[in-house]
């Protein structure tokens, strides 16, 4: 992580509240959204962690028996091959436990 993004200690502790699988996967989705957004700042929005550059970049959270992300539907056509194996809604993307 970059010196310029902000780190959230609200968002350290959403993912301390899972279990240490979740953590793991928490933590590689966090991961994969700061390589993506340089310059972001984390914070919790709806109760789900979220990035904001000049305005919100997504959301992720836990779940029952997924993971997500939300988008804006500008995201998922820009991304609609790589994301097409997974389950989605109009602004989310569903990544199933257990398969990362």
């Amino acid at each position: 992580m970059k010196a310029s993004q902000k780190l959230s200690p609200a968002v350290d502790a959403y993912i301390a509240a899972w279990s240490k699988e979740e953590q793991t996967e928490l933590q590689k989705i966090r991961s994969s959204i700061w390589k993506a957004v340089p310059g972001g700042e984390e914070m919790i929005s709806y109760g789900m962690p979220t990035v904001k550059r000049l305005g919100v970049v997504m959301h992720f959270a836990v779940f029952k028996n997924h993971f997500s992300i939300f988008v804006k539907p500008g995201f998922k056509k820009e991304f609609a091959g790589e994301l097409e194996a997974f389950s989605q809604t109009k602004s989310a993307v569903h990544f199933p436990k257990g398969k990362s």
